[in-house]
């Protein structure tokens, strides 16, 4: 009679592990299922709003030359061999 208590329960423990497993992996398929549609949707929604910066806008500023080059004509003089 024991014996059969201590099989009885040795098959209890090992059904009660691999359906613990099944669930897990389940819960961890959905919740990385939820984490895809969260992050699919995030980037589709800056992918709409596109640029936040105004194309249009001229930015006006002060600059001064430091060295000014002659385009075309190299250092030399020469015809640039």
């Amino acid at each position: 009679m024991q014996l059969i208590g201590v099989v009885g329960g040795v098959i209890l423990v090992a059904v009660s592990i691999i359906l613990g497993a099944f669930l897990l992996a389940a819960l961890l398929g959905l919740a990385l299922l939820v984490a895809l549609v969260v992050f699919a949707r995030l980037w589709w929604l800056r992918r709409q709003l596109g640029p936040q910066t105004g194309g249009d806008e001229i930015i006006e500023t002060e600059y001064r030359v430091i060295r000014e080059t002659n385009r075309g004509q190299d250092d030399a003089g020469g015809d640039g061999r």
